[in-house]
């Protein structure tokens, strides 16, 4: 099959599902053949340019389903759409406007820069390959580094690595450790402001590189910018120079061909929490240095963000069918986009791929296991266990822990939890015997999950048990 398809149909093509001997594999739009081509979606709209161009929707509801959703079945790379419709003339004979496609040049040259992107992937060398591993910082803290949900986020990333340079690439002088990785990223510039200054790792973007690409942005755009941010010598994160013209300070860590970067903050002195998935806070230069220094300085092949979820993805712009004006394309550009991301939550990943042309890699939930029976809630099991043996045969004894049941319920405050009543007391030993069984079936978290690697042992035999068995009651 053909190294790259650029498909502008609608609909899916192929299911998840089907027989190979029965559908055929020759269609190479079709799974599995698609898995050896890259497959893109290119939209052709039903809706006008104007409508495209004013909203912030990006694609009629019609659209997205026939253009965008359905295609995702066949796991095609969203990139943008390209042509939109309008009127060519009115038809006197006819009395009906005649609709054509218009298309639209500067999606068109994104387009095709995306695709050969990909292409230039595909074919570069393993040993000059250069990727970039991105890791999430929720809130900006310190504290929460790395924190990509499931996910044993470092570890993983020193994992990603290893595999690297065993397929390869070229690593050089990466950590040996989670912990290594940690103490090399605390050691340059974070998110938290407050001790930055005392920090000298990291990378740096000189001031003068940061305002070629920045020159190259829309008007429109860097008013917005500076507007809410000021200009890029007003940054936190830039350094004037004593000589030259200054840098901005990045928080990457170079290891040959391969970088490991904290993605930046949405902006500084505000509250992350409220902020992190606002649809109109513009991004601060230091954000924008950041991506401009991984495309045109160091000139990644690809960008993979590690972990749920970064920022990127919830940039203002347009939902779909982003423009030149959107934050997510001109922070990331026309680069191959790979995400791991939880297997659980596709809601939040097809927003990342729908904004910024990701192609998701479902990584496993953490281990699951049982909760069992710990502290008081095991002294009550065997209590409880205990009366119902004793029923019909000690009365005496059944009136004494019936006592001990009761009173230690109260004292641990489990009487409330359980729904106890205190009015029917053979009532509250049942209701009681209930809620422990439960609580000791529930499934919890054990660990968190390593990309790359299978929980082995223990582990792998509780979530195996965990996948596969039957729901009861309400689904629990």
């Amino acid at each position: 099959p053909p190294e790259i398809i650029l498909n502008c149909t609608s609909f899916a093509v192929g299911s998840p599902h089907q027989d190979e001997h029965r559908t055929g594999a020759s269609n190479p739009l079709s799974m599995p053949a698609a898995n050896r081509s890259t497959v893109f979606q290119v939209v052709l709209a039903a809706s006008s340019e104007e409508a495209w161009e004013d909203g912030l929707g990006g694609l009629s509801g019609r659209d997205i389903a026939m253009n965008v959703a359905l295609p995702e079945v066949d796991g095609r790379i969203l990139s943008r759409a390209i042509s939109f419709k309008g009127e060519a003339y009115f038809d006197e004979a006819t009395q009906c406007p005649i609709a054509t496609y218009k298309a639209r040049g500067d999606r068109i040259t994104f387009v095709a820069e995306l695709v050969s992107n990909w292409a230039k992937l595909r074919r570069s060398d393993t040993g000059k390959r250069k990727v970039a591993l991105i890791l999430a910082n929720y809130p900006n803290k310190d504290g929460r580094l790395a924190n990509g949900v499931g996910l044993d986020t470092p570890a993983s990333t020193t994992h990603v690595l290893k595999l690297l340079r065993d397929a390869g690439y070229s690593v050089s002088n990466p950590p040996n450790n989670s912990d290594d990785l940690m103490q090399m990223i605390m050691a340059g510039p974070t998110n938290w402001l407050t001790d930055r200054a005392q920090k000298s790792g990291g990378v740096q973007m000189s001031f003068a590189d940061y305002q070629i690409s920045y020159g190259q942005l829309p008007w429109e755009v860097r008013e917005k910018i500076e507007d809410r941010w000021g200009k890029p010598e007003q940054d936190p994160f830039y350094t004037s120079g004593a000589v030259d013209c200054g840098y901005f300070s990045l928080s990457i860590l170079q290891f040959g061909n391969v970088v490991v970067g904290l993605q930046p903050a949405r902006g500084y002195n505000i509250d992350p929490t409220e902020t992190y998935h606002s649809p109109d806070l513009v991004p601060p230069h230091n954000y924008l240095a950041f991506y401009f220094w991984l495309r045109h300085q160091f000139g990644t092949h690809a960008i993979v963000h590690m972990g749920k979820h970064g920022n990127l993805e919830w940039l203002p712009g347009k939902a779909v069918a982003l423009s030149d004006t959107c934050f997510p394309e001109i922070a990331i550009g026309p680069m191959p986009h790979i995400y791991p991301f939880i297997v659980n939550d596709p809601g939040e990943g097809t927003q990342a791929k729908r904004r910024a042309q990701a192609v998701i890699i479902d990584h496993l939930t953490p281990p699951l296991t049982r909760a069992e029976s710990y502290g008081p809630m095991k002294e009550l099991e065997a209590l409880v266990d205990e009366y119902y043996e004793a029923a019909g045969v000690d009365p005496r004894r059944i009136e004494y822990l019936r006592r001990e049941i009761l009173s230690l319920t109260s004292v641990t405050g489990l009487a409330e939890d359980a729904g106890l009543t205190g009015s029917d007391q053979d009532g509250d030993l049942a209701k009681l015997d209930a809620y422990l069984c439960e609580l000791k079936e529930a499934q919890i978290r054990d660990g968190l999950h390593i990309f790359g690697q299978s929980p082995t042992g223990d582990l792998q035999r509780d979530l195996v048990q965990a996948l596969v068995r039957i729901p009861r009651g309400d689904g629990k």
